[in-house]
């Protein structure tokens, strides 16, 4: 049987110990999730011989796996990769759940969060594969006009159990299901001016989480994080000089807020807002000058703290 992506699935949950697995695999990173680069592979080492060309035997090293997972920006938890549990509370008639980078606010983030990934394929003999130990490489946001909010992470893993043919038949989907586009979003410097006429942008978050492996067993054993940056860029129409000042002083934004919402209130809000502080513009260009044709400046940029708020009507997440 020709098997199409319909007959595929994409779930996970979160470690409380480095490759235990999740308690309950139980969540989706977003809307119309797809998976790319998906392997593994075993280091797999050639040994020669004398008195002949042809490879005698082979030796087998560490089990690594990776995969990138893009989708459309929907639900918030996906953060947990990198930020740890939120913390939930209740606001009003909704509930909000925040997640901080700072070690005096939240105690985890500098461990490293692990978690169990299950991709499942109904072919005829059935494949699921169970990952786990999984460390989330990067989490990047970008949009543009006329376009979605697009998600996109990285995933490595040394750690993966043998092949299982018992297909979940209710596979986890989306609790939020609600479709950012540009139109929910908006950047705005620590004034509460929004930034006007962003033609796109996007933001990186990268832990720096690396596998460790340990003699004795081919699977990874650990994993460790180091330093925690933040990045981003946006490109938008030149208006005045106000940002290349600012990169040519050498002077942060004390805030930058990052803001994709519904619009709406209460019960029905469905909003994620980044607060990055300590922001620092590290380059400023203009891509083309010519007669006739609008200017445009693309600023990139870096912060050293973020604060992200997840407002919606679920009590605690999945």
């Amino acid at each position: 049987m020709t098997v199409t992506a319909c007959a595929a699935y994409l779930q996970y949950d979160l470690e409380s110990t480095f490759g235990g697995g999740g308690n309950s695999v139980n969540k989706v990173f977003g809307l119309d999730q797809k998976i790319s680069g998906l392997s593994r592979k075993n280091n797999q080492i050639p040994l020669t011989q004398l008195g002949s060309p042809e490879i005698q035997s082979f030796a087998y090293g560490k089990d690594e796996g990776g995969m990138s997972v893009d989708y459309i920006l929907s639900n918030p938890w996906f953060f947990s990769w990198i930020f740890g549990d939120p913390v939930s509370a209740v606001a009003g008639s909704a509930y909000t759940h925040t997640w901080n980078s700072s070690p005096s606010i939240n105690a985890t983030i500098c461990t490293a969060t692990t978690g169990n990934i299950e991709i499942g394929v109904d072919t005829d003999t059935n494949v699921i594969r169970i990952t786990k130990g999984v460390i989330a490489k990067s989490i990047n946001l970008k949009t543009a006009l006329n376009d979605t909010v697009k998600g996109s992470m990285s995933f490595e893993w040394g750690k993966e159990d043998a092949l299982s043919t018992s297909l979940d038949s209710t596979p986890a989907s989306d609790d939020i299901l609600f479709p950012y586009t540009f139109a929910h979003a908006t950047l705005e410097l620590p004034n509460g001016t929004t930034i006007a006429q962003i033609q796109d942008f996007d933001i990186t978050f990268n832990p720096n989480t690396e596998l460790l492996w340990g003699v004795g067993s081919v699977q990874a054993v650990s994993a460790v994080r180091k330093v925690f940056e933040m990045t981003g860029r946006f490109s938008a129409s030149y208006l005045n000089s106000t940002l290349l000042a600012k990169l040519i002083a050498r002077e942060e934004y004390a805030t930058l807020q990052i803001t994709f919402t519904n619009g709406l209130t209460g019960a029905n809000e469905k909003s994620i807002v980044i607060n990055a502080t300590g922001v620092g513009i590290s380059e400023h260009s203009n891509p083309t000058i010519a007669a006739g044709e609008v200017i445009f400046e693309d600023i990139s940029f870096q912060w050293r703290s973020c604060q992200i708020i997840a407002t919606n009507a679920i009590s605690a997440q999945p």
